[in-house]
């Protein structure tokens, strides 16, 4: 691969060499044809005497030779061949530049096309010896495979948005309804079903609110030495007792681990954790991890549900993904509970990811780089 700037050089010596090789060619041409028109106005002997190239020439023929007047010619000439040398050069100029301004005419053309709705029209590869340009065209393309999949994404969240808020405004619109005919008693169940439905209504729109920020890059936090295991610990003194309710317990094995991130994020995110593993467990215990692996922290939630296939596990943290069997609707999660999750994680230059737990069960983890030991030592 060749560089721009020196292609550019190359074109400009080029187009400079051959200006100068017409011009050179044309004066040489010209005053060759007026040294033939000078001798062939010459008398024969003086033509004999030029011939014979004698030193010094005959007064007669210098004579001669002033009489004939060819400057004149000589102006048109060189000027005549400076115009062509240049007209030449340019010519051969232009044609090196449209070859290496080709494949960006193309990828004009592609650009118009993904304008007109054409979503997989796609730049041309290889078409250049010159690295920018093929840069150039890989970027764009790379552009355009970004922007393609984001209007995919697009279309697909608003689809799946309707489908997730049509199901508990359908049951609103049916039971209000039923009530106003005097189909339902309006008792204390009836208006408990219809807060349990506004409240994953209003829990949907929360998690879109921050998946949308997120996506922004706008995500308020307020980030301070934490120690993930007194969030954790904060978060179970809470669940424990509604768990146990439930016949459910929490297993506790945290390690100090401190980080620079916004508790309060965490805490929503190893809530949705939990809420996540708590659906698919069957009253099998859950655990809660925290501690040190090199220079990450991480937060672990354990559960000894039925996992999730390699399949599964890679759209895990996608919008409205739910699993199949048990891992659905009926459970009660709205599908953004793992993605909320992976957004908050990578808010603060962490990352969320699962893996299979050893005995059985999903392990799902945040990651987040440790707190600088400066500002730990300045907190204590």
């Amino acid at each position: 691969m060749r560089r721009l700037g020196g292609e550019l050089a190359r074109l400009a010596a080029l187009a400079a060499a051959v200006a100068l090789s017409v011009m050179l060619l044309l004066n040489w041409l010209a005053f060759s044809a007026i040294s033939l028109y000078q001798e062939s106005r010459l008398p024969p002997n003086l033509r004999e005497e030029l011939h014979a190239e004698q030193e010094p020439m005959s007064a007669e023929l210098l004579t001669a030779l002033e009489r004939i007047d060819a400057q004149l010619y000589v102006d048109w000439i060189t000027a005549g061949s400076l115009a062509l040398g240049v007209m030449a050069g340019g010519a051969v100029g232009f044609w090196r530049a449209r070859r290496l301004a080709q494949p960006l005419v193309e990828l004009a053309a592609v650009a118009r096309q993904l304008r007109a709705g054409l979503s997989g029209a796609r730049g041309r590869t290889g078409t250049t010896k010159v690295q920018e340009i093929e840069d150039f065209i890989a970027d764009f393309n790379a552009m355009a495979d970004s922007a393609e999949a984001a209007e995919r994404e697009r279309r697909l969240s608003n689809a799946a948005i309707a489908h997730e808020l049509r199901t508990p405004l359908t049951v609103l619109n049916g039971r209000l309804c039923g009530m106003a005919d005097g189909l339902f008693a309006l008792d204390q169940a009836a208006v408990q079903g219809l807060l349990t439905q506004t409240s994953l209504l209003t829990r949907i729109v929360d998690d879109l609110r921050l998946l949308t920020l997120a996506q922004a890059g706008q995500l308020a936090l307020s980030c301070e030495d934490c120690d993930l295991a007194r969030v954790a610990a904060d978060v179970a003194k809470v669940l424990q007792p509604l768990l146990a309710e439930q016949g459910q317990a929490l297993e506790l094995e945290l390690r100090p681990a401190t980080v620079r991130a916004d508790p309060g994020r965490i805490q929503q995110a190893l809530q949705a954790l939990l809420h996540n593993a708590q659906r698919y467990t069957g009253g099998e215990p859950l655990r809660i991890v925290s501690g040190v692996q090199g220079e990450q922290a991480y937060l672990q939630v354990l559960d000894r549900g039925p996992g999730l296939s390699v399949a599964q596990a890679d759209q895990a943290f996608e919008r409205f993904w739910r699993g199949e069997s048990s891992r659905g609707r009926e459970t009660g999660g709205s599908g953004l509970g793992l993605s909320v999750v992976r957004a908050i994680a990578q808010a603060h230059g962490g990352l969320a990811r699962y893996s299979d737990r050893p005995g059985g069960g999903a392990c799902f983890e945040i990651r987040l780089p440790l707190a600088q030991p400066e500002s730990v030592a300045a907190r204590r």
